[in-house]
């Protein structure tokens, strides 16, 4: 295939017959369009596809206005697709290609493999405008091990100090994204990760360019990642230096993105933190960027695992990072199905009504909201028999007459009087100083 591209001329088209091609390909002439046996057909439609084109060392595109579509892709090396090193390309479409079999390489004590990658390295100051990546099959993504961060990516934009503008990720199905994790470091595994990088890799320097900006992620399906930290979809912060002449050291990431009728199942985060807490399952995550823009979206997503973070932690995010005028994110529509998680959602921004988010969503079990989180409230174990009055659904803390007639399995908390306002605390097995009380069902409880 080397060849063919080498001697074209702009605006060519390569028809590309099936079979085995024991190459890389790189692919440096604008408007070039390279078109394998599948071309028109999505990557995952195994039935309608016919016998492939495979590429067995990866694809690089360095130019603007090019098209890679219907064909099969691996590499046993860091990425099977890479947009960009010195260039930041316009204007590209990949589709209707299977990107599988990424073994990932290594840089440094770090180890990658991304399926789709664009990576601006050596470009400085440009953009990168209408990238369509479509219709694409990324799946069996890992990493050769042995350092101490290892991840594994589907569909990743690494701007490098260059920005992107209206990238759109649609119509695709990543599966199977694992790192390997034999070292007893790090390891992560992403679905479609958008980065915000101001810093070049050209001279070091950190200015305003490295943002993304009306981003579209749709209709994509998303299963089985698994390392110490999954997360389906994730878009990252960073902070303009000061070769960007801004003042501000508030965080910044993408702007007017919109997420909307994706599927996300099976992510499994297997680690801990440095606190030594557990990674949680996420299905969507938004970092701690001040301003999301007035066109970001949330919407008509299926989240049958993992949880929704708006990420607000001060501490991490640095003290640029205001939550009194930070964006809160904007989510309606979506549903949420994951009957074992620990919380739906999070939102620790002032401007965040997780109530109203509560109402614009569909959950699976009855959730609480509160001032950051949305999650599963607790439930009467089903063969009790509990008359309640006065109490709202969804409340953590009520006040109510509660009559137990029979007893039933499990704990519930409940700050509970009776009728007269006293405390009926001798019956229950445990008071704060709060007065919230700990009701143990495992035992009958009488009175009113």
């Amino acid at each position: 295939i080397q060849p063919a591209v080498d001697g074209a001329n702009p605006g060519d088209t390569i028809e590309v017959k099936s079979g085995t091609y024991n190459e890389s390909v790189t692919i440096n002439v604008t408007g070039l369009t390279l078109e394998g046996p599948n071309a028109g057909t999505a990557g995952n439609n195994s039935n309608g596809r016919g016998p492939e084109a495979t590429i067995q060392q990866g694809v690089q595109i360095l130019s603007d206005n090019v098209t890679l579509t219907g064909f099969d892709v691996t590499n046993d090396d860091t990425n099977g697709i890479l947009l960009g090193t010195n260039t930041a390309p316009s204007n590209v479409t990949i589709s209707d290609t299977v990107v599988r079999d990424i073994s990932g390489g290594t840089g440094g004590d770090k180890s990658a493999g991304n399926g789709i990658n664009l990576q601006f390295n050596g470009a400085v100051d440009e953009t990168s405008t209408d990238v369509i990546i479509t219709d694409n099959l990324i799946t069996n993504v890992t990493t050769q091990g042995g350092n101490a961060d290892e991840d594994a990516i589907g569909i990743q934009a690494l701007p490098r100090g260059n920005d992107v503008e209206d990238l759109q990720i649609t119509d695709n199905v990543i599966s199977d994204i694992e790192p390997a994790d034999d070292d007893g470091g790090r390891s992560e595994a992403r679905g479609i990760s958008i980065d915000t990088q101001f810093k070049n890799t050209s001279d070091g320097a950190r200015g305003d360019f490295g943002q993304a900006t009306n981003l579209t992620v749709k209709n994509n399906d998303i299963d089985s990642l698994r390392a110490d930290f999954a997360r389906a979809i994730a878009l990252f912060e960073d902070t303009q230096g000061p070769d960007s002449g801004s003042t501000s050291d508030q965080p910044v990431g993408p702007v007017n993105f919109t997420i909307t009728e994706n599927r996300v199942a099976g992510v499994n985060s297997e680690g801990t933190n440095q606190l030594g807490n557990d990674f949680r399952d996420i299905a969507l995550f938004v970092g701690a960027s001040q301003t999301l823009g007035p066109d970001h979206s949330v919407s008509a997503n299926t989240f049958a695992s993992g949880a929704v973070v708006r990420f607000a932690d001060t501490g991490q995010a640095g003290e640029g990072f205001d939550l009194s005028s930070a964006d809160a994110l904007n989510t309606s529509g979506n549903e949420f199905t994951d009957d074992s998680i620990r919380f739906y959602y999070s939102d620790a921004t002032d401007e965040a009504d997780l109530t109203a988010v509560r109402s614009d969503n569909t959950f699976s079990r009855n959730v609480i909201a509160n001032d950051t989180l949305i999650f599963p409230s607790a439930s009467v174990n089903p063969t009790a028999s509990v008359d309640v009055n006065s109490v709202a659904a969804g409340d953590q803390s009520v006040t109510a007459d509660v009559t137990f007639s029979r007893t039933a399995g499990g704990n519930v908390t409940l700050d509970v009087e009776d009728n007269d306002g006293d405390s009926i605390a001798s019956q229950l097995t445990s008071t704060s100083s709060n007065g919230t009380v700990t009701v143990d069902l495992s035992r009958s409880v009488s009175g009113e």
